[in-house]
């Protein structure tokens, strides 16, 4: 029996297009990078 390839098999649940986040629009909602004490996050905010 002919042995599969493992990481083909599972290529294309890991490699998947993704929207990225436009970081200036971010900002201006209140985004930061890092978590501040009580500061929200650009999920939350939208």
């Amino acid at each position: 029996m002919k042995k599969r390839n493992p990481v083909a098999k599972h290529a294309s649940s890991f490699n998947r297009a993704k929207t990225e986040l436009n970081r200036k629009r971010a900002a201006k909602k209140g985004y930061q990078k890092h978590k501040n004490l009580g500061k929200e996050t650009y999920r939350q905010a939208a």
